[in-house]
């Protein structure tokens, strides 16, 4: 089977250099002779025009060409954040193909941007559709101040038009974490504002696994005032008092420390169930209105009348290796050919406070398997809970492609 798939990495500070350094890289790693798709992704020291430059080069007019933002880069061998890294994942041979639709205008309206591109996914061959990947822009400084661009209007946009497929994932390319502003790489049109979806052909399949590293910490609470991604009173009382009061804190004295940490779990499965990690949706709070008493939230879909739970964090990382494992059982009989792994930015070590980086232990799954592996430190990500594609916080999606044995 003609299916050829390869990484690269580089640190070089100068990206027309680090460019063609990472494409050819991957050409070389996987052995490949006609490169039909590549994916770069760097932090925002590098220049995305002139990274695209420098990967054209050496690919070629053929290959279409396609990227953005991360925060870092992971592969086999490296794991790195904050630099100048930048990676790439190049596919090809003659049983490659991929469908590519793209819509702009996110900081207008994610809604409306969401269905213009479903409506151009809607005109792929639907019996092709087996899996997709989306890629979008979620920084948005167009009035001058950061905002997020918000996933959930932006999927119920795409719903409206196009079905996705139950192994979707994506995420959303940000930089660094600042909220710098960033570009994405559009097959020679370097952009922003914009999401991208790809779907890809059989016989290569995409198999993916969530893994949240987050664990119910009590009892429902109902949020009963919200407005968008502002949570305003959980159980008919201020939102900062209510976490306080749960986590045993004086509200004064932390509430600073509740952004990026405090966690929000919807359970989509059985209320009373025992707790399955593939049936949460988890909500990450951005930041704490200290005047309001509010928690300000990653996504606005925590509307009046949701039943979520405090969620607590594992510091045991064992559950990313057994998880890991099980999709590479399950992707059995195919055989597996490259991994990818959408990576919360900040379940890194430097941001989470962790000893270790948990994206090591799907470096040893993968070293084990002997194939490529490309992993991006993201904003947010995306992946399907009981068949519906959701976006997801401070979680890891590993996704594994295949093509029959």
């Amino acid at each position: 089977m003609d299916i050829n798939i390869g990484t690269g990495y580089s640190e070089q500070s100068d990206s027309t250099k680090a460019g063609a350094q990472i494409v050819t890289d991957a050409l070389e790693n996987g052995q490949i002779k006609n490169p039909r798709l590549a994916l770069l992704f760097a932090t925002n020291r590098h220049d995305e025009k002139q990274l695209y430059d420098g990967a054209r080069d050496v690919l070629g007019e053929n290959c279409q060409i396609y990227g953005g933002q991360s925060v870092g880069i992971i592969t086999n061998e490296e794991l790195s954040y904050d630099g100048f890294e930048a990676g790439c994942v190049v596919f090809g041979g003659e049983d490659f193909s991929v469908d590519v639709s793209i819509a702009t205008g996110l900081s207008t309206s994610e809604i409306d941007t969401g269905e213009k591109l479903g409506s151009t996914m809607a005109g792929w061959n639907t019996e092709d559709v087996q899996n997709l990947l989306l890629l979008y822009d979620s920084v948005n400084r167009d009035e001058g101040f950061f905002q997020l661009n918000m996933a959930t209007p932006l999927l119920e946009g795409i719903r409206k038009s196009f079905k996705m497929p139950a192994e979707t994932a994506g995420f959303g390319m940000s930089g660094d974490m600042k909220g710098t502003p960033g570009k994405q790489i559009l097959n020679g049109e370097i952009t922003s504002q914009s999401v991208l979806g790809l779907s890809f052909h059989k016989p290569l399949q995409m198999h993916t696994k969530v893994m949240h590293g987050c664990v119910p910490g009590g009892a429902y609470h109902t949020i009963t005032k919200s407005e968008g991604p502002v949570i305003y009173e959980i159980d008919d009382k201020p939102a900062l008092e209510v976490i306080a009061d749960l986590l045993d804190q004086d509200m004064e004295e932390n509430w600073r420390d509740y952004s990026f940490f405090i966690t929000l779990g919807m359970n989509r499965g059985g209320k009373y169930d025992d707790f399955k990690e593939e049936n949460y949706v988890n909500r990450l709070c951005l930041k704490a209105d200290r005047k309001n008493k509010a928690l300000v939230m990653f996504e606005p879909d925590l509307e009046p009348g949701t039943e979520v739970q405090l969620m607590r964090r594992t510091l045991n990382f064992e559950y990313v290796t057994t998880r890991s494992m099980d999709l590479m059982e399950q992707v059995k009989p195919r055989k597996p050919v490259f991994a990818f792994y959408i990576d919360c930015a900040g379940r890194a070590a430097a941001y989470s406070g962790m000893d270790e980086e948990e994206a090591a232990r799907v470096m040893m799954v993968v070293h084990e398997m002997e194939i490529p592996l490309l992993g991006v430190y993201t904003g947010v990500e995306i992946a399907s809970i009981r068949d519906r594609v959701e976006p997801l916080d401070w979680t890891g999606v590993l996704c594994v492609f295949s093509i029959p044995e």
